[in-house]
């Protein structure tokens, strides 16, 4: 690697000189890493790693140190080498990413992280028991991290497991964080609360949970209010939560698909944004915003979500960020490159939508015109709900069940305005 950063043949080794060795090396290589070893997708292999004092790696006649690999990780991340596109570096491209990316998951596993970002950072692997994509995971913790699971537990459903995790996890972290990212549940009867594990995401797309879970927690939709939870009713399958109804979708545009934010092409964003700006322009007309600012304003800033983004929030965005963008997106000026990651890393695999009342946001790219934005206690951002034709709760039959669709930015509603302005207390609501 350093041969090839240098670009200086004397040092590269007589192993990878030729091309035909250099793909020999590589093909090695590959077998060792992620996409080449079936040891680095299974799900209980993580705790194989992390439990041991000292872990060994066993690769063919070779036994490397765990710590060896932990080193090499490091250094490959630390920025000391430079992206030159020299044949040998473009050549391992592939296996130096598929080698540092696990291999510092595990090393923040070792750590020690909260059950909910535990659950979530190796949701990718593989099990043949749905049921051990959690029971693989919990000999991680010296305690219970999860109220209610009992470890390896397999007289219990794969459902029962996933609804109990999930209000588990509810109330181990006090709020509703569980409840954020895309919410794409296969499993016939689970409710569309629960995080539904046997889902295997692409391990390479942030959108999926981690770039909503930082978001999460640099705003206050709720006002700090505390979360307000009982016991799920209907054999567990009915969460109870309080909260109020903001407003009512009425205009949906088009998601912007893609798996990966970075493949994304800026014509492709350029082309959204701008339908979503003609869709918002002619449902306001000639309203001003709820909260008072300009139309322009508001749409980039709710483009960007209203943070600044790297891999995590660096700053909330203001009016010069909004105008700034729309210079860059709509105006010819050259791409900021801090300004259009946020925006890519916003609006990625999302949909963007107007209320009833004038206000926009970003939202999960299942939403359509109906569903409803509400504010939970103990939830940090919007919630998006619909509605459950014909069913009632079991305690009022003025309040109907509702699907749960996921989080969303509605901007205008971040920072508890909602709740401020609120004529009474919050009602019971049911996801179911």
């Amino acid at each position: 690697m350093c041969a090839g950063q240098w670009g200086d043949s004397k040092f590269i080794p007589p192993g990878l000189s030729t091309p035909d060795r250099l793909a020999r090396a590589h093909g090695a290589f590959k077998a060792l890493v992620l996409d080449g070893n079936p040891w680095w997708s299974r799900i209980w292999t993580v705790q194989e790693v992390v439990l041991p004092s000292n872990a060994l790696i066993l690769w063919g006649p070779l036994c490397l140190p765990w710590a060896t690999f932990k080193q090499a990780a490091r250094r490959l991340c630390s920025g000391l080498f430079p992206r030159l596109h020299y044949p040998i570096l473009e050549t391992f491209h592939d296996v130096v990413n598929n080698f540092t990316g696990p291999v510092r998951g595990l090393e923040i596993a070792e750590a020690g992280e909260s059950p909910l970002n535990i659950l979530q950072r190796w949701r990718h692997r593989k099990a043949t028991d749905p049921r051990d994509k959690a029971f693989a995971l919990m000999g991680m913790f010296s305690h219970t991290p999860i109220p209610g699971v009992q470890i390896c537990d397999y007289d219990m459903s794969v459902v029962n497991l996933y609804k109990k995790v999930t209000t588990g996890l509810i109330q181990s972290e006090k709020g509703l964080r569980p409840l954020v990212g895309l919410r794409l549940n296969s499993i016939p009867d689970l409710p569309s609360w629960a995080i539904d594990l046997s889902q295997t995401p692409c391990d390479n797309t942030p959108h999926w949970w981690w770039n909503h879970s930082h978001r999460y927690k640099k705003f206050a939709a709720d006002g700090g209010e505390d979360l307000q939870f009982t016991s799920p009713l209907h054999e567990g399958s009915l969460l109870t939560l309080r909260g109020i109804s903001v407003d009512t979708v009425q205009k949906v545009g088009s998601p912007l698909r893609g798996d990966d934010p970075e493949s994304i092409p800026n014509d492709q964003i350029i082309e959204s944004t701008n339908i979503w700006q003609q869709l918002m322009e002619r449902a306001l007309g000639d309203r001003k915003y709820p909260s008072g600012e300009t139309p322009a304003d508001v749409f980039w800033r709710t483009m960007m979500g209203d943070l600044l983004m790297q891999e995590f929030p660096l700053r909330r965005a203001n009016d010069n960020d909004a105008r700034l963008a729309a210079l860059q997106f709509h105006g010819g000026s050259p791409l900021n490159k801090l300004i259009c990651n946020s925006v890519r890393m916003m609006i990625a695999g999302q949909t963007f939508f107007v209320t009833e009342r004038g206000y926009v946001g970003v939202g999960p790219p299942n939403l359509v015109e109906g569903d409803e934005v509400w504010v939970l206690s103990g939830g940090k951002v919007p919630f998006i709900l619909r509605p459950s034709k014909g069913d009632k709760s079991p305690r009022s039959s003025a309040t109907p069940l509702f699907s749960l669709i996921g989080d969303a930015f509605v901007y205008g509603i971040m920072d508890g305005e909602a709740m401020a302005l609120r004529k009474s207390g919050p009602q019971a609501v049911y996801p179911h």
